[in-house]
């Protein structure tokens, strides 16, 4: 249930350096256990769509985050400025009425 070395030896009334000495492979598979099941519950919870596991899960996993980061990727794009703005604005209009273009 994730009880740290001292937990577990106050719990059976050991010492604590007789218990890792003697129980260091349980207590590690018992860690390892606990890990593989918190990550089980958690993709689980993620496959019910669980905003917070999800946000949590995308920045520890796929190393994304909710901060901008410097550098040429996020920079803006490099829009060219137009010599004659009117130019590159101008729109023919299509007058329905008349079958005829008007500018």
């Amino acid at each position: 249930i994730g009880c740290t070395n001292a937990e577990i030896a106050a719990f059976y009334d050991v010492l604590q350096d007789s218990l890792q000495r003697n129980f260091a492979s349980e207590l590690a598979k018992g860690r390892q256990y606990i890990k593989t099941r918190l990550r089980m519950n958690m993709f689980k919870a993620a496959d019910n769509l669980n905003p917070a596991i999800l946000i949590f899960l995308s920045k520890n996993i796929l190393g994304m985050t909710d901060q901008p980061m410097a550098g040429e990727a996020n920079a803006p794009l490099p829009w060219r400025e137009a010599e004659d703005s009117r130019d590159s604005m101008e729109i023919d209009e299509y007058d329905e009425s008349e079958n005829s273009r008007t500018e």
